[in-house]
C-alpha cells in the first residue's frame, strides 16, 4: 500500500523506481538464498537464551550441591546445559547441517525441559 508513495518520492528525486524496485526484489531473494533454517536474529535470540540458561543452571548447580538428595536434578541441569551448549555452537559455527543440529538440540531441550517440570 504504502509503496506508491515510496515510488513517487523515488520518481521527485530523479531514481527510477522500477530499477529500484528490481534491486530490493534481488536483495530480498539473496537473503532469503543466505538462510537456511534460522535467521540472523533467531539466531541471535537463541544464543542469549542458552547462555542465560547455562548461567542459571551453573547457579542452581552451585546452590543444590550442598543439599542431599538432589543428585536427579543436578543430573538434569547438567544435561540440559549440554545440550544447550551443543546447540549454541551449532547455530555460531555451523551452517546448513549445523542448523539441523540445532533445530534437533532445540526440540530436546523443549521436550526435556517439559518432561523434567512434568515428571519432578
Amino acid at each position: 500500500m504504502f509503496d506508491w508513495f515510496r515510488e513517487m518520492g523515488e520518481e521527485l528525486r530523479g531514481i527510477d523506481s522500477e530499477a529500484a524496485k528490481k534491486e530490493r526484489m534481488e536483495k530480498k531473494e539473496r537473503k532469503k538464498l543466505n538462510r537456511y533454517i534460522f535467521s540472523g536474529g533467531t539466531k541471535a535470540l537463541i544464543i542469549a537464551l542458552g547462555t542465560l540458561y547455562i548461567v542459571m543452571a551453573g547457579s542452581m548447580i552451585m546452590a543444590l550441591r550442598t543439599i542431599p538428595q538432589t543428585m536427579p536434578h543436578i543430573v538434569k541441569y547438567v544435561f540440559m546445559s549440554i545440550v544447550a551448549i551443543v546447540v549454541i555452537f551449532a547455530l555460531a559455527f555451523g551452517k546448513k547441517k549445523g542448523e539441523i543440529v540445532a533445530l534437533i538440540g532445540a526440540f530436546v531441550f523443549v521436550v526435556g525441559l517439559f518432561l523434567s517440570t512434568v515428571l519432578v
